[in-house]
């Protein structure tokens, strides 16, 4: 701008030869320091600075160790040494961390539209990207559904999950003992209840009977001490069975009011009972195999929960893929909206389950359950 302003006047400029090192630097110095730019802008920079830097230094001539480099080793010399170079540098210039410029990076290649509203000022960096993964989710939540209307269209009656209404005790008590490959179910929980241990016992070892030799079950409860207590209790007195480690299902977005005396409750329980005969796990990655499962609820964000408590789809699924095969036959005694019986259709195995809701019914049809009997 200067020596075209210099040639608009007439006027020679006076040019002084820059002798350092860095000439690059010394430019973000003279023009940018001064700048009140965010991180975000800062570090979207860094990007750009970090190309000029990567095409202005030649590859080295030699590995760390001395060895010299052949013409065959050459690419990967300058993809695993030249370019970590050039981005810690273009980060040290614009006084940014290099976690900043991958951020930067990642939201440049994958929303370039956030990175726009970034680089106007309108969006900070942590921002940005956290719109970003709260589109995926709706995207991947939006997929989900219309997967399952898809399927809905597609399924004949005979295919789809099937809702009884009625009774949970009543029901359970018809279902032949040794015939269940999962029970996975989300009972009322005890701040809904008059007599906790009473209906605990009414149906947990009528559920549990139903069990295959091979079978599993997890159960869905409140993280309170007395319903821990009142499930534990029972299920520690059937005999012929494993009560595995309880799980933890965290939710960290949903926190509620900020509490007084007590810890804030950010957890539900997950009670693992594990037949003499179960196969191993079907999962060969250890961090799905932790007592803690960490999935967000999102439904006040993404719309995503049709009722209080409702389960997220990604868990179901993970916990029918440890414990069953397809084909599989999967119950669940207080189905609500079909949220479990749903996943296990999905994943090709049958879903059965009770419910008494006209309400909750209504909603797992909608959903792509049938009712039967």
């Amino acid at each position: 701008n200067r020596l075209a302003a210099c040639a608009l006047a007439g006027i020679e400029p006076t040019v002084r030869i820059y002798e350092g090192s860095d000439p690059i630097g010394h430019a973000w110095y003279l023009n940018g320091k001064g700048r009140h730019l965010t991180v975000g802008q800062r570090a979207l920079l860094a990007l750009e600075i970090e190309k000029m830097y990567a095409s202005e230094n030649p590859p080295g001539r030699r590995w760390r160790d001395g060895a010299e480099i052949n013409g065959a080793d050459l690419p990967h010399f300058v993809e695993h040494q030249r370019a970590p170079r050039a981005r810690d540098k273009a980060a040290a210039t614009v006084n940014v961390s290099g976690r900043a410029v991958a951020q930067a990076k990642r939201i440049q290649e994958r929303a370039p539209d956030l990175a726009g509203k970034v680089v106007a000022g309108e969006l900070a960096l942590d921002a940005a990207e956290k719109a970003f993964k709260d589109r995926l989710k709706e995207q991947r939540r939006l997929e989900r559904q219309r997967q399952e209307e898809k399927a809905v269209a597609q399924r004949q009656d005979d295919d789809r999950p099937v809702l009884v209404q009625g009774n949970a005790v009543e029901w359970l008590a018809g279902i032949e003992p040794g015939s269940v490959d999962l029970l996975l179910t989300d009972p009322p929980y005890a701040t809904d209840l008059e007599d906790l241990e009473g209906f605990v016992r009414s149906w947990v070892p009528l559920a549990i009977a139903t069990l295959r030799p091979t079978g599993r079950a997890f159960i869905f409860t409140g993280a309170y001490p007395q319903e821990l207590h009142a499930y534990l209790d029972t299920l520690l007195a059937i005999e012929g069975i494993r009560v595995a480690n309880t799980l933890a299902w965290h939710y960290p977005d949903t926190m509620g009011p900020d509490p007084a005396y007590d810890y804030k409750t950010a957890w539900q329980a997950i009670h693992h009972v594990r037949m003499p005969q179960a196969a191993p796990l079907r999962s060969d990655r250890l961090v799905e195999k932790t007592t803690v499962q960490t999935f967000n609820m999102n439904s006040k964000i993404i719309g995503g929960r049709r009722h209080p408590w409702q389960k997220p789809d990604e868990l179901a699924e993970r916990l029918i893929l440890h414990a069953t095969e397809p084909g599989a036959l999967v119950v669940d005694p207080f189905a609500g909206t079909g949220t479990f019986l749903m996943a296990a259709s999905r994943l090709g195995r049958q879903g059965v389950g009770c419910e008494q809701s006209d309400d909750m019914i209504e909603h797992a049809m909608k959903r792509g359950c049938r009712v039967g009997r």
